[in-house]
């Protein structure tokens, strides 16, 4: 029992100290379960439509975040940003390619 409060003191110690980075990560994870549950599921496109924004959300974060306060890790922050952008890029072609949509 004191490993769990042990982990959820230090993840409240973690969001209190930075809470854009957790609001991010929280959307990244979301994401991720609606890509899962849209690539279980292709015909059900508000999956599609959660996954793209809450990516787009969390990039637009991270860009905001970095340009108002920038850090010294800034080119690694950006080039996660651009790198969650291609990849949301290139599943939403490979779904029109494979199932058509748009035609």
């Amino acid at each position: 029992m004191s490993n769990w409060q042990t982990y959820w003191n230090t993840l409240l110690i973690w969001v209190e100290d930075n809470p854009p980075r957790f609001v991010e990560l929280l959307m990244l994870i979301l994401a991720a379960i609606m890509a899962a549950m849209w690539v279980q599921r292709p015909q059900d496109w508000p999956y599609l439509v959660l996954f793209t924004s809450y990516v787009v959300g969390s990039a637009t974060s991270i860009w905001v975040r970095t340009a108002i306060a920038p850090v010294n890790r800034t080119r690694r922050i950006q080039a996660t940003g651009v790198f969650v952008l291609t990849l949301l890029f290139a599943l939403c072609s490979m779904a029109q390619l494979f199932y058509g949509y748009g035609t």
